[in-house]
């Protein structure tokens, strides 16, 4: 599977069954809605992968990036 739109809802449960998937089906990029924080930051994925959101917001979305092949760069609007 190349990529995938879930929402957690701000679940640890959903997060690590997220990680199980994403190792099974080979997941490229995924995009978060909703996804678990500690402190306001992203929590339970793994430092291998690449995890993009907005500094200063709420992190109310993430996207994270598998693929080490995959070059992502984030782009703000103001």
């Amino acid at each position: 599977m190349l990529y995938m739109l879930i929402n957690l809802q701000h679940s640890k449960v959903a997060t690590t069954n997220l990680m199980q998937i994403t190792e099974e089906e080979c997941t490229n990029i995924f995009c978060i809605q909703e996804p678990y924080k500690i402190q306001n930051q992203v929590v339970g994925i793994p430092n291998n992968y690449r995890t993009y959101t907005i500094p200063g917001t709420r992190d109310r979305e993430a996207i994270v990036v598998t693929n080490k092949h995959i070059e992502a760069l984030l782009l703000k609007q103001p």
